[in-house]
């Protein structure tokens, strides 16, 4: 009876020391998760504040060239120039991100695919997979996997990853991965890789159907600053005598409208969305 007891003694204590090893192991990945979660919020601001000092000095170098060259309406130019270069520069670099995601999201999910093959759960998989991709795939499986260390169930982290996602395509596999299908799951995500691929080769072809309209666009907005630059510095009385009335003035501005909305026309007429 004795030896009964302190067997069992030795199997709480046991229990107990393998359960009290898993909330320390459980601890030290949730501090490691928020450590790199804070870590990436950091380099974040730092690099907003170096393209922002990037930014306001080539501007202050700018403002003094274009009144020397333009006067007041060259600095109003070089000011709406100034202004609307942070959104531009966003929506490029929001571009870029988007096309790599797409580009490496097929990927993504084939390596998901072979993990849940090799006998790896899904997490497991999500966390495969992201090791194996390059930014910006890797840094959006990791959240999910970051969010899942820290106590959200997967299935709404993936829910809230498709919600975030401006990308149909970010939607179309996270909602993918929510499935409940058993062992028919990479089956499942080998048919949502194909179509990924399906959907980036039909949109480099549209690209480069309407390559030229897009290149046309660019050097109709592009042409009448560079004319008007080129007045500046090799007519300048002139160009002094036509902005020193109203009239001219406001055909110089009607111009400059007239030739931002023709840019923004042809933009729109070769915005083509495939399906």
């Amino acid at each position: 009876m004795s030896g009964s007891i302190a067997a069992a003694v030795l199997a709480l204590l046991a229990g107990a020391a393998l359960e009290s090893a898993a909330r320390r192991r459980d601890r030290e990945r949730v501090v490691r998760t928020m450590e790199a979660v804070r870590a990436r919020e950091h380099a974040h601001i730092g690099r907003r504040l170096a393209g922002l000092v990037r930014f306001v000095a080539p501007g202050v170098v700018a403002l003094p060239v274009a009144y020397r060259m333009g006067g007041p309406v060259g600095v109003v130019l070089t000011l709406g120039a100034i202004a609307s270069m942070p959104r531009f520069l966003r929506r490029r670099r929001a571009a870029r991100s988007a096309e790599a995601l797409e580009t490496q999201l097929a990927h993504a999910v084939d390596g998901v695919s072979a993990a849940l093959r090799a006998g790896l759960s899904l997490s497991q998989g999500i966390r495969y997979a992201a090791g194996e991709s390059e930014p910006p795939v890797e840094g959006e499986l990791q959240a999910v996997a970051e969010r899942e260390d820290l106590g959200v169930p997967l299935d709404a982290s993936l829910a809230r990853w498709a919600g975030q996602a401006a990308n149909d395509d970010v939607r179309l596999v996270a909602n993918a991965l929510r499935l409940r299908v058993g062992s028919g799951m990479p089956s499942v995500l080998d048919e949502v890789g194909r179509a990924l691929r399906q959907r980036r080769s039909l949109a480099r072809e549209v690209r480069s159907l309407t390559a030229q309209a897009r290149l046309s666009g660019t050097i109709l907005g592009i042409l009448p600053v560079g004319f008007f630059l080129f007045l500046a510095v090799t007519s300048r009385h002139d160009m002094a005598a036509a902005l020193a009335t109203p009239a001219g003035i406001g055909a110089v501005v009607a111009g400059l409208v007239l030739q931002a909305g023709g840019y923004l026309w042809i933009r729109r007429l070769v915005r083509v969305g495939t399906p």
